[in-house]
């Protein structure tokens, strides 16, 4: 085995007192070796007084002290590029550092207008009013984002042209000159709505979510700070199941009096199932906006919030796990489906389970996958996107993209943005209807309740055709039995296996039916020829029933008699007997009798 190197004190370019040990092969090098091998990308040796190549070269021109040259930009000037670092520190909290419209600002081929609004930023400017106090939790709420983004909006007070640009997320999509950020990520939104309720004196932005099924909820937090009493009784403590199938189960309930921001004078008493995480503060079920018609008939309760570019949508879907859900009876591709209509979605939204079940084709591209926010704050990622037809109970047809999210409790979910646009809430009303165990349970139920049922009507529509078939294949004989042919197909599926079955019951009911019938003939029979014999005075009784048996078909001796038949008969002709001798005074002509 080979020894190691020495170790080697006082090597070019080692500090003092430290060893250094060569690679095999190799020897030491320093930095003034070093550096004549450095080379730029086209190959060319640099300078011995430059830098290395992957180094940026920002140098301050003696010329202009206060301009910052950057490589392959033009010259910005050092208080502009203040007010931009400003900017981006005050905003970084907004969206996670990356997903401000307004860094585009910061780039050269930004618009003169956002320039303007990035020029009216300074670092001496203060809000002019009070800034929303920032969750405990993690991440931050959606509205607790809003609440923030409005009140720098409206301390900064931008220019005109800069406000109406900043409706326009497209434009500054394309004012970003390069690919810092995903442009998914930067998709343009429709303004958001929430709405305004008054709780113990005290306005709070709630989400308006059609999704809750049948219960308003608000945080723990929001509880303790309206000093609301919370009941944590057993019958309290209920269960919820998100969005994706996972169950959380509430704190305790409280009873509030709320009323609408607008509508301060009805007050209204409401039950509050309280969660210890929510996305919103405060949500107002689909029961309490159906009772009050707050979708349908009163939309001006609901307010604007300013353009949401958050990278992260909401999918508010919370529903109890024993109640009846209320869906939209809808088409999706030509089929039955029942749609939830949640407005507290952002997405329109399909599970997995319906894609693999109708083979949809699933786009999996990275652009085609997003993360969403559920209502317990928890974030999941989609899987991808498919299109597919809605079709509305008046038959407008629309093509849609839905986004594919495992394990979503609804097959079908459509968010705030398709609801408004077609109206479902105001034309569509009378398509809700309330759904036992879940749309996805009921779709099955649906089809083996009628599965059944046709299998009932087309056995009772078809029963006579049947019986005329199996009477035209049996032939009657004389004693009436039938006689099944030998030369009987039956079908293979079950539907006419079980059918098949029963016409063999009967047939076998009637043949015993009608052999029963005729023992009794044949016994009558008997009992007339005892009688005519004792009027005759006749010494010897006649012969059993058994010796001299009426005539009967051949068919009926290649029936076989079952053993319980057998016994049947045979009681019956003993106590026949028995009864026929205690007539003749138990005469002893008639002891042998069967």
């Amino acid at each position: 085995m080979p020894e190691p190197a020495p170790a080697l004190d006082g090597a070019p370019g080692a500090p003092a007192g430290r060893k250094i040990l060569p690679q095999r092969r190799t020897r030491p090098l320093t930095h003034e070796n070093l550096q004549p091998l450095s080379y730029d990308p086209y190959r060319r040796p640099l300078p011995s007084d430059s830098k290395p190549f992957y180094e940026p070269q920002i140098t301050r021109p003696e010329a202009e002290p206060e301009m910052l040259l950057q490589p392959e930009t033009r010259p910005i000037s050092h208080e502009k590029l203040v007010k931009w670092q400003s900017l981006i520190e005050r905003h970084e909290q907004l969206l996670r550092e990356d997903d401000d419209i307004l860094l585009a600002s910061q780039h050269p081929s930004a618009s003169p207008s956002l320039r303007i609004f990035a020029g009216n930023q300074s670092t001496k400017e203060a809000p002019k009013f009070e800034m929303p106090e920032p969750p405990d939790e993690s991440p931050p709420s959606i509205i607790w984002m809003e609440a923030l983004r409005d009140a720098l909006v409206k301390a900064t007070e931008p220019a005109g042209d800069g406000k109406r640009e900043l409706k326009n997320v497209a434009m500054v999509r394309d004012a970003l000159g390069d690919n810092v950020q995903e442009p998914s990520r930067l998709k343009s939104s429709p303004t958001r709505k929430y709405l305004p309720m008054i709780l113990k004196g005290k306005e709070i932005g709630a989400q308006h979510d059609t999704g809750a099924e049948g219960s308003n909820f608000m945080t723990n937090k929001l509880a303790e700070s309206l000093k609301l009493h919370i009941r944590t009784e057993k019958s309290d403590r209920k269960s919820f199941s998100m969005g994706t199938g996972m169950v959380r189960r509430a704190i305790g309930r409280v009873r509030a009096s709320c009323a609408f921001a607008k509508e301060s004078g009805t007050k209204m008493k409401c039950w509050f199932y309280v969660l210890p995480k929510l996305a919103s503060p405060l949500i107002m079920g689909s029961q309490f906006l159906r009772d009050t018609k707050t979708m349908s008939h009163f939309t001006d309760r609901l307010e604007d919030h300013f353009p949401c570019t958050s990278p992260v949508p909401m999918v508010n879907l919370i529903s109890s796990t024993r109640q009846a859900k209320r869906r939209l009876a809808a088409f999706i591709d030509g089929r039955d489906t029942y749609i939830n209509g949640d407005s507290g979605s952002h997405l329109d939204l399909m599970s997995s389970a319906y894609v693999k079940r109708y083979r949809y084709k699933l786009d999996r591209r990275r652009e085609c996958r997003k993360r969403v926010q559920l209502a317990d704050a928890t974030v999941v990622d989609t899987i991808g996107q498919v299109k597919a037809e809605l079709t509305l109970p008046d038959g407008s047809t629309f093509s849609k993209t839905f986004d594919v999210l495992p394990g979503l409790t609804s097959e079908v979910l459509i968010g705030e943005d398709t609801l408004a646009k077609l109206n479902v809430f105001t034309e569509h009303e009378s398509s809700f209807m309330d759904v036992l165990g879940g749309e996805r349970h009921l779709e099955l139920s649906i089809l083996s309740h009628f599965g059944h049922l046709n299998q009932f009507l087309a056995r009772t529509r078809n029963l006579n055709n049947r019986r005329s078939q199996a009477e035209h294949q049996c032939k009657p004989s004389l004693g009436g039995s039938l006689e099944i042919g030998t030369d009987v197909n039956f079908p293979v599926s079950l539907a006419k296996q079980q059918d098949d079955k029963m016409m063999r019951a009967l047939h076998e009911q009637d043949l015993e039916a009608e052999r029963l019938q005729h023992e009794k003939k044949r016994l009558e029979a008997s009992g007339a020829a005892l009688k005519k014999a004792k009027k005759h005075g006749a010494e010897q009784a006649p012969e059993p029933a058994t010796q001299s048996p009426a005539p009967q078909s051949p068919s009926v001796s290649t029936i076989p008699q079952s053993s319980t038949a057998r016994r049947q008969t045979s009681s019956h002709n003993g106590s026949v007997a028995t009864r026929k001798c205690r007539d003749h005074g138990n005469d002893k002509t008639h002891h042998d009798m069967p």
